[in-house]
């Protein structure tokens, strides 16, 4: 790109420029409106193209007998009481010794035209590596989120030989992007990030989000976006590469 930054990065900073622009002082509904940015909405062509959740399944699985097996003998679909239908959860079989905790994870990102060969690609790669789990959208507006694919791992060296294979090839595949996590590469196709630590349903995105908007909201309009950097720096996080440096999970960080 022009500018020498790569896409998620310039992904990120439109995002606070949107966040600014919107003029919402309630810190929670504009964490929510960060954490979203990017989606793609449910068009009526997408509802008619993608009217159930088997039609999403239908796209990624059609006609590929190796993927099935795939899935099959390496992953475990999983449902848990109170668990967000809109994403299909992978992990590994019990007895499978890469079960465990994740520390990393990597998002895969395309396009929904995308979405199913680039899915087709990674599944092998991913498959064969050391990931504790993969989740990916189950119905449309989960297709339309940038996220729509994310690959957990157990540590960060290993997340990044996968993510080097992958970036290889997936190269010519058209990004979407997911603002708020560190790039991959320049293609903006993948990224990565962490999460909090212990059991807490707070992502790594939407913590990090409702800390910006928190020090948005508590500056004036025209200072919002230099107050969302200078706190995610006084949280740990560069505001340049957006990569989880030293982060104190506990801390609000001064504006």
């Amino acid at each position: 790109m022009p500018s020498g930054r790569a896409p998620d990065q310039d992904l990120s900073r439109a995002a606070l420029e949107y966040g600014a622009a919107l003029g919402i002082g309630n810190s929670a509904v504009l964490g929510r409106r960060l954490y979203s940015y990017g989606r793609i909405p449910a068009s009526p062509r997408l509802r008619r193209a993608f009217p159930t959740p088997e039609s999403v399944s239908d796209l990624l699985l059609h006609d590929s007998e190796e993927l099935r097996r795939q899935l099959i003998t390496g992953w475990r679909r999983r449902r848990f009481v109170g668990e967000d239908n809109g994403w299909a959860l992978w992990t590994r079989p019990r007895a499978d010794a890469r079960t465990g905790a994740t520390t990393h994870k990597l998002y895969v990102s395309p396009v929904i035209a995308s979405v199913r060969p680039v899915f087709h690609a990674v599944m092998p790669i991913v498959t064969e590596s050391q990931a504790v789990g993969f989740k990916v959208g189950a119905e449309l507006p989960y297709l339309g989120r940038p996220d729509k694919l994310v690959i957990y791992f157990p540590d960060r060296p290993e997340m990044e030989r996968v993510a080097d294979l992958l970036d290889t090839r997936l190269d010519g595949y058209e990004p979407h992007g997911v603002p708020f996590t560190c790039p991959i590469g320049e293609s903006g196709l993948l990224s990565w990030g962490t999460d909090p630590p212990g059991k807490t349903e707070q992502s790594w995105r939407s913590w990090l989000a409702l800390q910006l908007a928190a020090a948005m909201t508590g500056s004036e309009p025209d200072h919002a976006v230099s107050a969302a950097l200078r706190r995610a720096r006084a949280l740990g996080v560069d505001p340049e590469s957006w990569e989880p440096v030293s982060v104190d999970w506990e801390r609000d960080g001064p504006e």
